[in-house]
């Protein structure tokens, strides 16, 4: 090779570069926004069918989606390598408790009281929710993922609310109510390695106990409401 093919080679090559991260991070960035908006979307069609939405509740309610998938979305990547597992637990619960306020503020009483009704339910959308903004989900896996969430949600209802009883119970009683949410989801996650694929797999088992608190969490609070 010439000197003078090497000169224009190493003068155009930072550029070259340069130009090809910038694409990858438009693409990347312009992936990342389809798959908010498709998760808000989804969720708001839900809403719309099963809350008979007006049309100025659904526009509120799209944004107020919006806004969530958004923010889980700016915890992961905030969290991402982070060894504060219990910080990024508190900004998604945070981030789910300000989209709760919001939609009570737009649903009528009867709205909110029949969206109340379906506790596991809803603590499976959100974990299906978190998890395709984490994992990108396809449309296939979405339902699947989701199916699998609402099985262990019921479940671990049950046990929790099981469990608020236990005060002065023998501790063999109380152990066994916690080997049974154990149980329920070390099977969520043999169910959902079915479904995902090993790249998403690894993802999730990264920070599958923080996934797991957060779903204890969630339905601790449901039951308390």
């Amino acid at each position: 090779m010439s000197k003078a093919i090497v000169r224009l080679f190493s003068a155009i090559f930072p550029t070259i570069l340069l130009t090809g991260l910038l694409t990858s991070a438009a693409q990347a960035q312009g992936m990342g926004q389809e798959i908010v908006e498709k998760t808000a979307n989804r969720q708001t069609d839900k809403m719309k069918t099963e809350l008979n939405l007006t049309p100025d509740q659904a526009q509120k309610v799209s944004q107020i989606n919006m806004n969530e998938a958004r923010g889980f979305q700016r915890a992961f990547g905030k969290y991402k390598g982070s060894a504060d597992k219990r910080g990024m637990i508190k900004e998604v619960l945070a981030v789910n408790k300000t989209r709760e306020m919001q939609l009570r503020k737009v649903l009528t009483p009867q709205q909110w009281q029949m969206r109340q009704t379906n506790k596991p339910e809803r603590v499976a959308r959100m974990m299906t929710r978190m998890m395709t903004l984490q994992l990108n989900l396809t449309d296939q896996q979405v339902p699947e993922v989701e199916q699998i969430n609402l099985t262990a949600a019921r479940e671990m209802q049950s046990e929790v609310g099981s469990a608020g009883n236990l005060r002065g119970k023998p501790l063999r009683e109380r152990l066994r109510t916690v080997g049974d949410i154990k149980s329920a989801m070390e099977e969520r996650d043999r169910s959902l390695q079915k479904v995902l694929t090993p790249e998403q797999w690894a993802i999730y088992h990264e920070s599958h106990e923080e996934m797991k608190g957060i779903m204890r969490e969630k339905l601790q609070e449901r039951m308390r409401q």
